[in-house]
């Protein structure tokens, strides 16, 4: 199984679960959403995930790798964009309650937060780019 970064936001009918934003199927329904590691076993951090991202008109595959520090802490190197440090943040387990058969049996394990907010919303704004995570919209593999 690979390992993604995915976008998740609350779902209102499950105490703590989480779905997919596509997956929302109450019309006027929001939710703030984040960006969370996955997983079906323990709390063990994987040493590299996969995080999509969108760079101008185009989906583009990021890596998200562990320091050698920290094993809660990722670099994303973007060619052209820059380098970001992610922090793989400790959180209640929640699990996916959605519909992507993909994520079944599966629970969010980290909050996964950008350590410097403030470059990563100066590349968007300079680049026409943001991070967006996996979900079906992006990955065929998520039915």
């Amino acid at each position: 199984m690979m390992n993604f970064i995915h976008y998740l936001v609350n779902n209102n009918t499950h105490p703590y679960g989480l779905i997919h934003p596509s997956e929302i199927e109450e019309e006027n329904y929001r939710s703030f959403g984040a960006f969370y590691i996955m997983s079906r076993d323990d709390v063990v951090l994987e040493k590299e995930y996969v995080f999509h991202a969108i760079l101008g008109d185009e989906i583009i595959v990021t890596n998200a790798i562990q320091t050698v520090n920290s094993k809660n802490v990722y670099q994303i190197e973007v060619k052209e964009v820059g380098n970001f440090i992610f922090y793989a943040e400790s959180i209640r387990q929640a699990p996916y309650v959605g519909s992507n058969n993909y994520l079944n049996e599966s629970h969010a394990i980290k909050r996964f937060r950008c350590r410097r907010q403030d470059e990563l919303e100066k590349a968007c704004s300079d680049h026409d780019f943001y991070f967006v995570g996996a979900s079906k919209m992006i990955n065929d593999n998520f039915n």
